[in-house]
């Protein structure tokens, strides 16, 4: 027995096929399927299996001033216990670059869940967001959504020099599959 009743032990595995590609005239698509399984070593911990979904439709073409993207998400959340969360949302961005190293996007789109009542309740999704590169070593990028559970935002401030990466990461929201990342630095390739 550990000495603070407040320990267990967590096994996790996620596997996350996909297919991506381009349909034609600039517009690119991506489809993901992704499952994920938590064990819990605890009976006061319910174990719990995410299923997501996701399409993500669009079109940014290098250097023009409007892009545009489409995404469609269906989440599945069930617990041991014999709750479950189904989440589905269908977000629209159309993207304004006034110069090469700003982005202007505008949000707009609607979810429905049941993760605050039993019964599903949809609501509408509002949000704009700022993407400014004012350097090849530099970059921010701040991302507003107003959503069923109140304000959500994404921020990131990255910094590159020769040897090393600074980031700073600021969020609010609900994830708990597709988006969520544990602790992961980032792909080689980013670096």
């Amino acid at each position: 027995n550990p000495a603070n009743s407040n320990l267990t032990q967590t096994t996790s595995f996620r596997v996350s096929p996909y297919v991506k590609g381009d349909i034609g005239d600039g517009v690119s698509y991506e489809a993901r399927y992704g499952i994920t399984d938590t064990r819990y070593d605890s009976a006061a911990r319910s174990d719990v299996t995410v299923n997501d979904w996701s399409l993500r439709l669009g079109k940014q073409p290098v250097g023009q001033l409007w892009s545009w993207g489409v995404d469609a998400t269906e989440q599945n959340v069930d617990y041991s216990n014999g709750r479950s969360i189904d989440t589905t949302s269908l977000r629209g961005h159309l993207g304004y670059m006034p110069v090469s190293q700003l982005r202007l996007t505008g949000i707009a789109g609607v979810e429905s869940t049941n993760q605050l009542s039993p019964t599903r309740q949809s609501n509408s999704i509002f949000g704009f967001g700022i993407d400014w590169r004012p350097s090849d070593r530099a970059s921010f990028r701040f991302d507003r959504e107003k959503r069923y559970f109140g304000e959500s935002h994404n921020a990131v401030a990255q910094y590159r020099t020769a040897r090393t990466v600074w980031r700073y990461t600021d969020s609010r929201s609900i994830v708990n599959g597709l988006g969520s990342q544990h602790g992961s630095p980032g792909s080689l390739f980013d670096l």
